[in-house]
């Protein structure tokens, strides 16, 4: 589906690209568990309205089509707490580049390793179909990365419109 809206504002993100590297001297990354009472799955259509409001950058008329369209054509991880119904506890995506952003812990999950594990399955699953994952992220967050093996390989520009 292709959206052929005007852009009423834009904002700019100045992010860094970062690739993984596997070494002796980094965790492996697909070693990563997934924490007890939890599990992991692809995202299905549904979750791009639940994942939309984390984005406040985004319209937030087309955001939930936006996240819609990248989980029914791109990898995708969501990591759910296994009660009913499950809670979508933490999740990542894959951008049409083969770039993998949107990566999203919920705050009250944070620091249990819920993240750890969807971004182990998420390059796992990239590294299967015999690609290197690559990820953008914000300058915040490198020395997460960098516990994963990611080094900085450069600086990239993301904009964001908000449509109408």
């Amino acid at each position: 589906t292709e959206f052929h809206l005007p852009c009423l504002e834009k904002e700019v993100f100045h992010c860094k690209l970062m690739i993984q590297q596997d070494s002796e001297d980094t965790p492996h990354i697909t070693d990563r568990p997934v924490p007890v009472g939890h599990y992991l799955s692809p995202l299905q259509h549904k979750h791009g309205e639940v994942i939309s409001p984390y984005y406040a950058y985004l319209d937030p008329v087309n955001s939930a089509k936006h996240f819609e369209h990248l989980i029914d054509n791109f990898e995708s991880v969501g990591l759910f707490k296994d009660t009913d119904p499950p809670e979508l506890v933490s999740w990542i995506i894959q951008y049409p580049d083969g770039c993998m952003g949107h990566f999203y812990t919920l705050e009250k999950y944070r620091g249990q390793g819920c993240g750890s594990a969807v971004l182990s399955e998420m390059c796992k699953n990239v590294k299967s179909s015999r690609n290197i994952p690559v990820l953008d992220t914000f300058s915040l967050y490198i020395e997460f990365y960098k516990k994963f093996g990611f080094v900085e390989i450069g600086d990239c520009i993301t904009i964001a419109c908000r449509f109408g």
